[in-house]
């Protein structure tokens, strides 16, 4: 049997497992979640760069697809959010706040990784955001431009063709006219 002291000492020499607050735990899964929502941001940002590519190239299978995985990653992008928000309350903070304005607890571990991660998900959310304004322009040109196509394939179908069976078409004859004096 080993003496009381020779127990102590070493307990002592051994290294200190760290013990993490609810707090800290709750901080390293926001920051987990807060890099899941960038995986999804930027996977998003992808979606759009395709999609525009597929306009470009009037590919209208890679369009539907690309609309297609466009809504699936907002869905995506709408649940890490909504886990984030809900971490963010766990932390006690208000759900409705911004990440710019939520600080984590005083002396939380964790804090740095925590901050990296929120710089890095508004990085690619204003990336994301660039790329859908880009998006949206250009599929308002594709549809203005399909829409002139439309109306001048449409419009002149009346008009008779300048060349081809000129005859059948001839000017109604003219009727002679009428000058009125007034004067008279």
């Amino acid at each position: 049997m080993k003496p009381q002291s020779l127990n102590l000492m070493l307990e002592a020499s051994r290294p200190a497992v760290p013990v993490t607050s609810g707090a800290t735990q709750s901080l390293e899964r926001l920051t987990a979640a807060l890099e899941h929502e960038i995986v999804a941001v930027r996977e998003l940002g992808e979606a759009l760069v395709q999609q525009r590519s597929a306009v470009a190239s009037s590919d209208i299978a890679a369009v539907n697809a690309s609309v297609d995985d466009v809504g699936r990653l907002l869905l995506a992008v709408d649940e890490s959010r909504r886990h984030r928000v809900a971490v963010v309350a766990e932390l006690g903070g208000d759900p409705g706040v911004s990440l710019e304005k939520f600080e984590p607890p005083p002396g939380t571990q964790g804090a740095g990784s925590y901050a990296a991660a929120r710089a890095a998900l508004r990085r690619e959310a204003e990336k994301a955001a660039h790329e859908a304004a880009v998006n949206r322009t250009v599929l308002r040109s594709a549809v203005e431009a399909g829409n002139a196509f439309l109306q001048a394939l449409f419009s002149s179908a009346d008009d008779p063709a300048p060349v081809y069976r000129a005859a059948e078409h001839q000017a109604p004859p003219r009727s002679p006219g009428f000058i009125l004096n007034r004067r008279a």
